[in-house]
């Protein structure tokens, strides 16, 4: 019987099949043996690239050009992984650099919009587009650049372009959700309705489509965003989360840790069992340690790569994946404290999911949580353009009251910035006696 030998497989065909982690092993064994293997040392930079260590991905790019010093991609990596890490001078030398290729055009536009100078990004966008139609990612920021200058109908056709050139892809269903939703906030819903109509013709099954149409046209039935939407939008926001919450001036996390601070010694055990209900990327797990001396952390999240990231903290005793309604009515009496932290303004109809969470506390225990204020009716709910939904102060005081909590403390607050607005709402502290 005769053995032949298998083809080894690369580093690059490894990466092009999108099992990165795989691909870096692979190219550190290549590259063991041969130092100079250029397309192995992209490998690396490339994959750590991804994972968002702009560091180490640039330290093998460099490595790269001292190799060779003409290397297109491992020049415009360097110049992207520049523009990331907000070192926008030398990021515009390297597109100095690449001025002649749509890349460093593209490159030059990107670090034109970081620093505000919208009109120069808008005209370089416009630049890369006309010699490359499918770079739906131009498209996307070219929607922005737009709305920034005024120019509504360029904003609304070029994220309808990045849809299309996409072939459908969430990230840029997301872009038009949110381009909708800021244009009509600014200057009135009817200029919106005809690409929000075109858009929901062609794309009506599409979850993100299906929740920014409800948004407009709302429905009695519409209760509560649909698990397939939340899991899409915070997929597809992880790895970027934590910056743009930072941006927004999101303090929240920070809010809800002075709160439990204010209460734990006369309502928690010494060491409590807390869930982190919507943990995303951990964000509250960073602040209670101010709060609690002892405690045991679980959380659950929707969003599989929210949930690698809260992951990479290490504070968490089990994470799960799930959404929360469900999670919650299989862990009766189980937790001391439920913090949720702007994840209630994805649901509507607060009924049923704080019966959830009284049911899931153990005696004396406490719910804290933030919701977002319902400026035009203090005794409902509804949906905002923006697809979130906010909530009146009397509807949740009657729906904590109705699900059993004996007590509830409002604490007024900014919780965020959309744009240059303040969005309002509390942080509450609800007590199951």
């Amino acid at each position: 019987m005769f053995g032949f030998g298998s083809k080894k497989i690369t580093s690059v065909e490894t990466y092009q099949k999108g099992d990165f982690i795989s691909a870096r092993k692979i190219a550190f064994a290549e590259v063991k043996k041969n130092p100079q293997n250029i397309n192995s040392l992209l490998v690396i930079g490339n994959s750590f690239y991804i994972e968002g260590n702009y560091e180490k991905a640039d330290e093998y790019y460099q490595k790269i050009l001292r190799l060779d010093s003409e290397n297109f991609e491992a020049l415009v990596n360097h110049g992207e992984v520049l523009l990331r890490q907000k070192k926008y001078a030398e990021a515009e030398k390297f597109s100095q650099v690449l001025k002649d290729s749509v890349a460093g055009v593209f490159l030059k536009a990107k670090i034109d919009f970081e620093e505000e100078k919208y009109k120069e990004a808008q005209d370089g966008l416009l630049e890369v587009v006309k010699q490359n139609k499918s770079d739906f990612w131009a498209w996307n920021l070219l929607s922005q650049a737009a709305q920034k200058n005024g120019d509504v109908a360029l904003a609304l056709e070029s994220a309808w372009q990045a849809i299309k050139q996409s072939g459908g892809e969430d990230s840029q269903h997301l872009n038009m959700a949110y381009a909708l939703y800021e244009i009509a906030s600014e200057i009135g819903a009817e200029k919106v309705l005809p690409y929000l109509k075109k858009w929901h013709e062609e794309y009506t099954e599409n979850s993100i489509v299906k929740q920014s149409w409800n948004a407009f046209f709302p429905s009695e039935t519409f209760i509560k965003s649909d698990i397939n939407y939340v899991q899409k939008v915070f997929d597809n926001f992880a790895d970027s989360f934590d910056e743009t919450l930072d941006g927004l001036d999101y303090k929240v996390p920070q809010i809800i840790a002075e709160e439990i601070k204010k209460y734990s010694i006369d309502f928690l055990p010494k060491n409590p069992r807390v869930l982190d209900a919507g943990c995303g990327t951990g964000l509250c797990s960073k602040y209670l340690d101010s709060a609690l001396k002892k405690y045991q952390l679980y959380g659950v999240d929707i969003s599989t790569q929210m949930l690698e990231k809260a992951a990479q903290r290490g504070l968490y005793k089990k994470l799960e994946k799930d959404d929360m309604e469900s999670y919650l009515i299989k862990q009766r009496n189980k937790f001391d404290l439920i913090i949720a932290a702007d994840v209630l303004t994805y649901f509507g109809a607060l009924e049923n999911v704080f019966c959830a969470c009284f049911k899931s506390l153990a005696e004396r225990g406490i719910m804290v949580f933030s919701i977002s204020k319902n400026e035009k009716d203090s005794i409902s709910w509804q949906q905002h353009f923006s697809g979130r939904f906010v909530h009146g102060e009397k509807y949740v005081q009657k729906v904590l009251k109705q699900s059993g909590f004996q007590e509830a403390i409002f604490k007024p607050c900014v919780l965020r910035k959309e744009g240059e607005k303040d969005v309002l709402g509390w942080v509450v502290t609800a007590f199951k006696k």
